[in-house]
């Protein structure tokens, strides 16, 4: 795990940013994919499957 990577899920288990947070770093290429899959789990939107 990056060094980013390590701040951000510190970040985010304190709970100054959200899981969405976190994918938007994915997003912007801050973090990779898995890392953001370790630190919260999926994309909030994955979580819940529409019926």
């Amino acid at each position: 795990m990056s060094a980013k990577a390590k701040i951000i899920k510190a970040q985010y288990k304190t709970h100054r940013i959200t899981a969405e947070d976190v994918w938007a770093y994915a997003d912007e290429g801050v973090i990779t994919a898995q890392e953001a899959v370790l630190i919260c789990g999926p994309r909030p939107n994955e979580a819940a499957p529409e019926a």
